[in-house]
This record gives C-alpha cells, sequence and structure tokens, in this order.
C-alpha cells in the first residue's frame, strides 16, 4: 500500500465546483415568497457557474417549509446536473426575496479525474498507467471516497482510492 497523495492539481481540474456561495434575490410580491421566480433565479445562478463546462440543471427541487417563507428561512433544494444530485442550502436573506446559495456536494467528471490521475500514479508506480475512474459525473461529499482502477502496461490491476476534501482543495488518492 502506498501513502496517501495530495491531489490538489487534479482537484482543480475535476472536480466542478458549485457556488460555494452566492447571494441573489427575487421578488416577494404581495402574496409571499415566489417560488417559481426563486427557483428560475437559483438555476441560472448555477447555470451560470457551470457555463464552461457545458453543464446545466436538468431539474431544481425544493423541500419548501409549510410556513410563511420570511427572512431567516432555511431550507434544502436539489439540483440535478447530468444524473448527480447536487444538494444546496438556501437561506432567506431579507423580506425582498434575497437569498445565500450554498452547496453540500461537489460534481467529479469521472473521466476527468482518470486523465488527471494517469500521469501522477504512472510517476509513483514507475512505466505507464490507465486509469479508468468510469463515466459518469458523481455529486460527493467531503470526507467521501471513490474507487478507480489502475492498470499497467503487462495489465496488472490496482484499485485506487480517492478522498474528496472539503472544496475540492486538498483531496487525496491512495493506489492499493
Amino acid at each position: 500500500m502506498s501513502h496517501l497523495r495530495p491531489a490538489a492539481a487534479i482537484a482543480a481540474l475535476a472536480a466542478l465546483p458549485l457556488l460555494a456561495a452566492c447571494s441573489a434575490s427575487v421578488s416577494v410580491g404581495d402574496n409571499g415568497f415566489d417560488r417559481s421566480a426563486f427557483e428560475e433565479r437559483a438555476v441560472s445562478e448555477i447555470d451560470d457557474d457551470y457555463a464552461n463546462t457545458g453543464r446545466t440543471v436538468s431539474t431544481y427541487e425544493c423541500d419548501y417549509p409549510e410556513s410563511e417563507i420570511t427572512t431567516g428561512t432555511a431550507f434544502t433544494c436539489v439540483a440535478d446536473i447530468d444524473g448527480a444530485k447536487v444538494r444546496t442550502q438556501i437561506a432567506i436573506t431579507d423580506d425582498d426575496g434575497g437569498f445565500k446559495l450554498t452547496t453540500d456536494d461537489l460534481l467529479y467528471d469521472m473521466p476527468t479525474v482518470a486523465k488527471q490521475l494517469a500521469q501522477p500514479v504512472a510517476d509513483q508506480l514507475g512505466g505507464s498507467v490507465t486509469v479508468n475512474c468510469g463515466e459518469d459525473v458523481k455529486a460527493l461529499t467531503a470526507g467521501s471516497t471513490f474507487q478507480c482502477t489502475v492498470v499497467n502496461d503487462g495489465g496488472a490491476t490496482r484499485p485506487l482510492t480517492y478522498s474528496v476534501s472539503a472544496g475540492g482543495t486538498n483531496d487525496r488518492w491512495e493506489v492499493n
């Protein structure tokens, strides 16, 4: 077993951090909180953050409280981005519909992770390798791990464990 290797450079390229914190506002109107306007604005903020990746929110569903939504109200919403479910925390910041959006999850593009891991893993093990982490996009929380497979020139395989850090800036990987 080899020791954990920092993956900060890999994470910077492979993780697609959703909005760490974003503030915006929507009209409250005469009849209270405008859910449709809120969702449209929240999705727009998320999509703007992903504009350079070509990824967009396909659905955005919120667990609205049963009580009136006013300053200080907090609730959770889930954005579906290419099949990955990214949880967002919403805090209403004022009676004019201002809100702060933060995320619980980071998106990882598995083919990009594999591509970025190939050279550092090859450097560690000696010789060229292929890394396979899957073909999908995953929403992951800090402290979670995922598995990849390392294949050397001779066809031998070894597992690789990738550990996700808060914000994706101190991710680590280990070839077992």
